[in-house]
């Protein structure tokens, strides 16, 4: 069923009238649909944009938005769309409406290691794009008459979106920055309000899977639900007589709403799994069946790969259920020695003296013994997850925070149990009381902007967030071995745990050996390669040298600020080839698609030299470049003719040009004078590579 299933995921579709059989290149036309999803608010280069999922009904080939009698043609599929500004106030999912778009499939680059757009975007159902120039270019249409019940009935499949709509639209009447942007992301999973600053903050302090709604969120959720459903029907004299079981009764009502949270949250992989574990639970109890948590797992990540075979390479599927795995496996024994085999008397013996201050120090030892086992079973999940994520977060994200499991004890309790319920509660409650809601959106948002400040505390500790190269899938399997292994052995005893402890033994060593043989490898090897990046509009080499020498010319590409080529495609194809350090970075010519990734680079890499050409004041953006290079401390060198800029052995890179003479052209407009450099490219550095007798 699932191999079955894939296929509409792995190839294209082979339906004639569907979109992306009838966009062939970039192209203006206008589409007749159905906006699907809530719409995003993105800050773009030149203002707010506003992203939008159709879906499409009806093709029009001309360009204006009335002729639409001749060149109609019916087609089927999704479109992602940006507009250029914000979406009109009364268009909402479920809506019908005509846009003016041009259109094109969806690229992605090539480059190993590089973020695939077109892939994500795949497991979405989702295979073209397009760009609205203006919110004029959209029209609302209104159904007629004889299509209106059909079209409200239809309407209701989008309750749920229209539902996260009206929250979102209502956090931003409500709320700043940065709560607003939390808050849409822990409770509709919409974390494209959230500015890169906060991300990166969260990031680094190993928090950022607090914001993706998961199982901390729905079974909250569920304990509110259930907490209240008992308590409402035991107040109930004929459902206590009638000896109704209360407890099946609550166990069936709080699976309608779990539901729906999950499908306001966006019904992404994470709030998916955690639903289907919780309705798991839920139905054990409704049939009086024990409850299995293990079985839970794998009857979740069933019901997910039936529904989408192709999550089972995405990187949320695999974080979620190695870290719900991990607690389930390893959690209970890291709690068994942190807290457990503690010994009672932990703090002083009891005090001396009359029985009412022995009462008192023995409510303050019970109150600091609860305190220390809540912070030792906090310490004991936490070190599971990240055990368990370990591998996976490096392979994905090549990123790992070392102060994860202390900073997840400090922001998981504002977030989930001060901002999230009462997030939950504001959310229940706007459409009826808007001024209790904002209440409490006020309160929690507290909680969120406290949370926040802590998270900036830890990322701004120094060496606390680590860039690693991507691992292979052996050393990511050996890893998983080992730590199975060595879980496997704390369950047996004698010959049994002998095994085991051999296995993990021979898994950490053969993982070690590979490391060490990986990293020897490099140093002495005597070859030469020449890798050219793909980075769309722009230029980037890679130059691997024997003995583990690297260069990088130019690091440039199309890119803004949501979009940074140098983090998305020219160092995680660094990471992908294993690489920690560069020995120089070459601008040819300071044009943007030459060197907008490269400050990314120089961060992560600190290459010993930058050379550049002898145009200095061109662009702001690159006199920024060149000051962080000084602030990082790179030695920046001017590029001449004739220079040698790497020589070791048989290997031997020179400048062969250093472009011509520099021309300036002088332009007069309002009242200045500004002096411009004619063509740059024409001030390019030439290069020569020779090794041994090959150049």
């Amino acid at each position: 069923m699932g191999l079955q299933h894939s296929t509409s995921f792995i190839e294209a579709p082979a339906a004639p009238h569907h979109i992306y059989n009838l966009i062939n290149n970039k192209q203006v036309v206008s589409i007749e649909g159905v906006l699907t999803r809530h719409p995003s608010v993105l800050q773009g280069a030149a203002g707010l944009e506003t992203r939008i999922i159709m879906q499409a009904k009806t093709l029009y080939t001309t360009s204006g938005l009335q002729s639409k009698t001749r060149s109609a043609h019916n087609t089927d599929g999704l479109i992602q769309l940006t507009l250029n500004g914000l979406l009109p106030n009364d268009l909402k999912p479920g809506d019908h409406f005509l846009v003016k778009a041009r259109v094109s499939r969806i690229y992605t680059f090539s480059t190993p290691g590089s973020f695939n757009y077109k892939k994500h975007l795949a497991n979405q159902a989702i295979l073209v794009k397009g760009w609205v120039q203006s919110p004029e270019n959209i029209v609302k249409l209104h159904p007629n008459h004889s299509s209106l019940l059909m079209s409200r009935l239809q309407a209701m499949r989008f309750i749920p979106e229209r539902i996260r709509h009206s929250i979102a639209i209502f956090l931003d009447n409500s709320l700043k920055q940065p709560a607003r942007g939390l808050y849409k992301a822990i409770l509709i999973g919409d974390r494209t309000d959230v500015t890169s600053s906060v991300l990166e903050n969260f990031t680094a302090a190993g928090c950022l899977h607090i914001l993706a709604i998961s199982g901390v969120h729905m079974g909250l959720l569920a304990l509110v639900i259930t907490g209240v459903l008992t308590w409402l029907l035991k107040r109930s004299q004929w459902i206590l007589l009638s000896n109704l079981p209360v407890r099946k009764f609550v166990a069936g009502l709080t699976l309608l709403p779990l539901l729906i949270y999950a499908l306001i949250a966006g019904l992404n992989i994470p709030a998916l799994r955690a639903f289907l574990m919780a309705a798991v639970l839920l139905l054990a109890i409704l049939f009086d069946r024990p409850g299995n948590l293990p079985n839970h797992i794998l009857v979740a990540a069933l019901f997910i790969l039936i529904w989408k075979p192709s999550a089972i390479l995405t990187a949320s599927f695999q974080l979620s259920f190695a870290a719900v795995i991990a607690i389930a496996l390893i959690y209970p024994l890291l709690y068994n020695i942190l807290v457990r085999q503690h010994p009672t008397s932990l703090f002083a013996n009891p005090a001396q003296g009359t029985p009412s201050r022995f009462m008192t120090y023995a409510l303050q030892n019970n109150i600091k013994s609860h305190m220390l086992r809540w912070l030792l079973a906090g310490i004991a999940l936490t070190t599971a997850a990240t055990l368990g994520t370990l591998p996976l977060l490096i392979f994905h994200f090549n990123r790992f925070s070392l102060a994860a499991p202390m900073s997840n004890l400090i922001i998981g309790p504002l977030i989930c149990f001060w901002a999230l319920i009462l997030g939950l509660f504001a959310s229940l409650s706007f459409p009826l009381a808007p001024m209790l809601a904002q209440g409490l959106f006020a309160l929690g948002g507290v909680g969120l902007t406290i949370a926040e400040k802590i998270c900036a505390f830890f990322a701004s500790l120094p060496h606390t967030s680590l860039w690693l190269p991507t691992p292979s899938l052996l050393e990511v399997s050996l890893f998983y071995v080992f730590l199975v292994s060595a879980f496997i052995a704390t369950r047996f005893k004698k010959r049994g745990r002998v095994v085991c402890l051999g296995v993990a033994l021979i898994c950490l060593f053969a993982l070690v050996s590979v490391l060490a043989v990986t990293s020897i490898s490099k140093q002495v090897s005597k070859t030469a390669s020449i890798s050219i990046l793909d980075v769309g509009h722009g230029s980037s080499l890679l130059l691997q040298l024997p003995h583990n020498k690297n260069i990088l010319i130019d690091g440039g590409g199309a890119g803004n600020e949501r979009f940074n080529i140098g983090e998305r495609v020219i160092v995680p194809f660094l990471w992908k080839k294993r690489l920690h350090s560069l020995d120089a970075v070459i601008i040819t010519h300071p044009h943007a698609d030459h060197y907008n990734g490269l400050p990314f680079v120089l961060k992560r890499f600190r290459p010993k030299i930058l050379w550049i050409n002898n145009l200095q004041e061109y662009e702001k953006e690159y006199r920024h470049l060149l000051d962080l290079a000084d602030q990082l401390g790179i030695e920046t060198r001017i590029a001449r003719t004739g220079d040698i800029l790497f020589q070791e052995g048989v290997v031997l890179l020179r400048c062969i040009a250093a472009g011509l003479p520099v021309q300036r052209k002088t332009e007069t407009g309002t009242g200045s004078t500004q002096h411009k450099i004619s063509n740059p490219n024409n001030m390019s550095l030439v290069l020569r590579l020779d090794v041994s007798d090959k150049s």
